[in-house]
């Protein structure tokens, strides 16, 4: 996502400083195209008024991104038609799928955590002295791969008591036990690998352990750990930002 879209967004949502709203604000005034841009997610946004609007957002991002090549090469009237076509069509998909109820519908945890959540893939992992704990490592991951979690989850433990710093083994075994829906071991788990502090698999495990707080319904936890993400240049970064405007809804409703 480029920079003007995210200031938009976070201007729109009234989470810009005073600085950034008053620069931002001096740009609009300059800028034709981008008060263009941000007027037209502005009438998404009033006219759903919903606490999904953002998977329209991200539609629109999509767009944009994909336009965006070809909008350089135009003029400002034609970038500014161009763009409005271009959310006229995404709405009209919405409707002609018969999904347009969906931007409708009232925002619960469960919701939030099938929009967001999906199992970590396998990645490589980081070999150890020892080639019985790399078979064991592997025949887990196989395991977790093939949705046999709990199979995984012991083949993780015998790992873990040979070498308890494979953080790879303690943030796999936290997804299995989110899909057996055994969600304070997912925590412990996921806890785990953000206080070793060391490993590459810190950004995952904070992102996990955030949707395991929306899933057991600890909205404030789940707030702290989402704004912490936002905070900072990562990849869950946006999809932090979305979720906490998410939960505000979800208060407000």
């Amino acid at each position: 996502m480029d920079k003007n879209k995210h200031l938009i967004t976070k201007y729109l949502d009234g989470e810009l400083g005073p600085r950034e709203a008053a620069r931002f604000e001096e740009a609009l005034q300059k800028d034709s195209v981008l008060r263009e841009e941000m007027d037209l997610y502005r009438e998404v946004d009033e006219a759903l008024a919903d606490s999904e609007v953002m998977n329209l957002r991200a539609q629109l991002d999509e767009i944009h991104e994909e336009l965006s090549p070809q909008l350089e090469k135009r003029s400002k009237k034609r970038k500014k038609r161009a763009l409005r076509y271009a959310v006229a069509a995404t709405i009209a998909v919405i409707i002609s799928l018969g999904t347009y109820n969906l931007f409708f519908k009232k925002v619960t945890n469960d919701r939030i955590v099938s929009q967001f959540y999906k199992p970590y893939d396998v990645t490589l992992v980081n070999r150890s002295a020892n080639g019985h704990i790399d078979r064991t490592l592997m025949d887990a991951m196989y395991q977790y791969e093939n949705g046999q979690y709990r199979d995984a989850i012991e083949s993780f433990k015998l790992v873990l008591n040979a070498d308890p710093d494979m953080t790879a083994s303690s943030f796999y075994s936290g997804i299995s036990y989110f899909e057996l829906e055994e969600y304070l071991n997912a925590d412990k788990s996921f806890t785990k690998v953000i206080e070793h502090d060391d490993n590459l698999y810190i950004e995952q495990a904070k992102w996990y352990r955030g949707l395991v707080y929306v899933t057991m319904n600890e909205t404030e936890k789940a707030k702290v750990q989402f704004r912490q993400i936002a905070s900072k240049e990562g990849y869950y970064r946006d999809e932090a930002e979305r979720i906490l405007k998410l939960l505000r809804k979800k208060k407000s409703d």
